[in-house]
């Protein structure tokens, strides 16, 4: 295989833009740690104080009872904690998300009629909690 050699300037440029690349990988992630303290003093400094309230579905239809369970609170105005229980009452899965309405929740079926999902309202189009949580959704459920 033949490799072009590069000039002296051209591979001074590709450093540049490498050290470059790497201040702004690292700016980018100093921001994303700030975003989650912030997440986490939020959560923490409401959740004991918080007035727990226990996910309806929206429709209510009449369906077998499934072994899951939630509940969310307002930790801040218009920020939605979310949790999901197991049959147990473990901690599974926790979500929180901006929204200027009450909470809006629908527990999604299979064909079976097996919860596969808690769908919940938010101001960006909604999100979905899988059923059971995927392995970052359990692992955010652990972390504060």
């Amino acid at each position: 295989m033949i490799r072009p050699s590069l000039s002296p300037r051209q591979l001074s440029i590709l450093r540049v833009v490498a050290t470059w690349a790497k201040w702004l990988i690292a700016i980018a992630l100093i921001i994303q740690l700030g975003i989650y303290a912030n997440d986490v003093h939020t959560r923490m400094s409401a959740i004991d104080s918080c007035e727990w309230y226990p996910v309806k579905d929206r429709f209510e239809r009449p369906k077998p009872p499934h072994p899951y369970s939630g509940r969310y609170c307002y930790v801040a105005q218009h920020t939605v904690l979310l949790q999901l229980f197991d049959a147990e009452g473990r901690l599974f899965a926790e979500r929180m998300y901006f929204h200027l309405d009450g909470g809006v929740f629908v527990w999604r079926t299979n064909l079976e009629e097996r919860v596969v999902s808690l769908f919940y309202d938010s101001d960006s189009d909604g999100g979905e909690i899988l059923v059971p949580p995927t392995l970052l959704d359990r692992l955010r459920a652990k972390l504060p």
